[in-house]
């Protein structure tokens, strides 16, 4: 029992930074994309 006690915590504990990569990858792309979305955006207006 205390076995698989440590081994869920493990597991659990390696999933959590795994979503934690995962949700920093995601913001990374999504600001990068409002970022080039802005910047293009004023190179329209200034035209």
């Amino acid at each position: 029992m205390v076995i698989f006690k440590h081994n869920y915590e493990l597991g659990l504990k390696e999933y959590e930074e795994q979503q934690s990569d995962n949700q920093k990858a995601a913001v990374g792309g999504v600001s990068r994309l409002a970022l080039v979305w802005l910047g293009r955006r004023f190179y329209v207006m200034k035209k």
